[in-house]
Protein backbone atom coordinates (compact mmCIF):
# COMPACT_ATOMS: atom_id res chain seq x y z
CA UNK A 1 0.00 0.00 0.00
CA UNK A 2 1.20 3.40 -0.96
CA UNK A 3 -0.88 6.59 0.54
CA UNK A 4 0.45 10.05 0.50
CA UNK A 5 -1.79 12.21 2.73
CA UNK A 6 -1.83 16.30 2.56
CA UNK A 7 -2.96 18.72 4.26
CA UNK A 8 -4.62 21.84 3.07
CA UNK A 9 -6.95 24.46 3.88
CA UNK A 10 -9.81 24.34 1.67
CA UNK A 11 -11.34 21.13 0.41
CA UNK A 12 -11.46 17.28 0.18
CA UNK A 13 -9.60 15.36 -2.80
CA UNK A 14 -8.91 11.55 -3.55
CA UNK A 15 -6.73 10.94 -6.84
CA UNK A 16 -7.07 7.18 -8.47
CA UNK A 17 -3.47 5.82 -7.89
CA UNK A 18 -1.35 6.90 -10.18
CA UNK A 19 2.29 6.74 -11.31
CA UNK A 20 5.35 8.45 -10.87
CA UNK A 21 4.36 10.28 -14.40
CA UNK A 22 1.50 11.48 -13.40
CA UNK A 23 -0.58 8.63 -14.90
CA UNK A 24 -3.64 6.40 -13.22
CA UNK A 25 -2.07 3.17 -12.76
CA UNK A 26 -3.22 -0.12 -10.65
CA UNK A 27 0.17 -0.04 -8.78
CA UNK A 28 0.45 3.54 -8.13
CA UNK A 29 0.19 5.83 -5.21
CA UNK A 30 -3.10 7.45 -3.54
CA UNK A 31 -3.23 10.52 -2.60
CA UNK A 32 -5.72 12.10 -0.42
CA UNK A 33 -5.53 16.16 0.36
CA UNK A 34 -7.91 16.99 3.21
CA UNK A 35 -7.95 20.38 4.48
CA UNK A 36 -11.86 20.97 4.64
CA UNK A 37 -11.40 22.39 8.10
CA UNK A 38 -9.06 24.99 7.38
CA UNK A 39 -10.38 28.85 7.55
CA UNK A 40 -12.36 28.86 3.89
CA UNK A 41 -14.07 26.50 1.74
CA UNK A 42 -13.27 27.19 -2.26
CA UNK A 43 -14.84 26.11 -5.53
CA UNK A 44 -12.95 23.78 -8.22
CA UNK A 45 -11.17 25.26 -10.18
CA UNK A 46 -11.02 22.89 -13.11
CA UNK A 47 -11.76 19.16 -13.64
CA UNK A 48 -9.29 16.34 -13.78
CA UNK A 49 -10.51 12.66 -14.99
CA UNK A 50 -7.95 11.61 -12.54
CA UNK A 51 -9.67 12.68 -9.11
CA UNK A 52 -11.66 9.77 -7.72
CA UNK A 53 -13.20 11.89 -4.95
CA UNK A 54 -13.87 15.37 -4.13
CA UNK A 55 -15.77 17.66 -1.98
CA UNK A 56 -15.80 21.67 -1.85
CA UNK A 57 -18.68 21.93 -0.11
CA UNK A 58 -18.17 20.96 3.37
CA UNK A 59 -16.10 21.01 6.30
CA UNK A 60 -15.43 17.46 7.31
CA UNK A 61 -12.26 15.45 8.58
CA UNK A 62 -10.47 12.13 7.32
CA UNK A 63 -10.36 9.62 9.83
CA UNK A 64 -7.55 6.65 8.51
CA UNK A 65 -7.16 3.33 10.09
CA UNK A 66 -4.10 1.27 9.80
CA UNK A 67 -4.04 -2.06 10.20
CA UNK A 68 -1.84 -5.05 8.86
CA UNK A 69 -3.55 -5.91 5.49
CA UNK A 70 -3.77 -2.03 4.50
CA UNK A 71 -5.60 1.53 5.35
CA UNK A 72 -9.15 2.33 5.69
CA UNK A 73 -10.36 6.24 4.91
CA UNK A 74 -13.16 8.03 5.77
CA UNK A 75 -13.85 11.24 4.66
CA UNK A 76 -17.16 12.88 7.26
CA UNK A 77 -18.24 16.11 7.34
CA UNK A 78 -19.00 18.05 10.08
CA UNK A 79 -23.03 17.10 9.90
CA UNK A 80 -21.93 13.45 10.53
CA UNK A 81 -22.34 12.86 6.56
CA UNK A 82 -19.73 9.89 4.61
CA UNK A 83 -18.75 11.39 1.56
CA UNK A 84 -15.77 9.01 0.65
CA UNK A 85 -14.61 5.98 2.31
CA UNK A 86 -12.72 3.25 1.11
CA UNK A 87 -9.82 0.94 1.76
CA UNK A 88 -5.89 0.33 -0.05
CA UNK A 89 -4.52 -3.09 0.54
CA UNK A 90 -0.87 -3.33 1.11
CA UNK A 91 1.26 -4.68 -1.53
CA UNK A 92 1.86 -7.97 -1.83
CA UNK A 93 5.11 -9.12 0.39
CA UNK A 94 5.45 -5.76 1.99
CA UNK A 95 3.23 -6.81 5.20
CA UNK A 96 5.32 -5.16 8.37
CA UNK A 97 3.93 -6.92 11.20
CA UNK A 98 6.87 -6.43 13.53
CA UNK A 99 6.18 -3.93 16.58
CA UNK A 100 8.44 -0.97 16.59
CA UNK A 101 11.30 -0.87 19.00
CA UNK A 102 11.68 1.68 21.54
CA UNK A 103 13.78 4.32 21.12
CA UNK A 104 16.86 5.25 23.16
CA UNK A 105 17.71 8.11 25.05
CA UNK A 106 14.66 10.06 24.03
CA UNK A 107 14.76 13.74 24.71
CA UNK A 108 12.09 16.69 24.17
CA UNK A 109 12.84 19.99 24.53
CA UNK A 110 9.66 23.21 23.83
CA UNK A 111 10.43 25.10 21.47
CA UNK A 112 7.45 27.39 21.71
CA UNK A 113 3.90 26.68 23.30
CA UNK A 114 2.79 24.73 20.37
CA UNK A 115 6.10 23.32 19.21
CA UNK A 116 8.29 20.46 20.63
CA UNK A 117 11.60 18.82 19.30
CA UNK A 118 12.42 15.52 20.01
CA UNK A 119 15.29 13.53 19.64
CA UNK A 120 16.80 9.90 20.36
CA UNK A 121 18.81 7.28 19.42
CA UNK A 122 17.78 4.26 17.56
CA UNK A 123 18.69 1.05 19.21
CA UNK A 124 21.20 -1.38 16.80
CA UNK A 125 18.62 -4.46 15.56
CA UNK A 126 20.44 -7.50 17.15
CA UNK A 127 20.75 -10.59 14.38
CA UNK A 128 20.71 -14.15 15.60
Amino acid sequence: MTLVLNGHDHDYQRWVPLDGGGNPSPTGVTEIVDGAGGHGLQSQVTTDTRLAASDFADYGATRVVLGTAGVGYQFMTTGGTTIDSGSIACKPGTQDTAPPTQPANLTGAALSPTRVQLSWVNRPTMSA
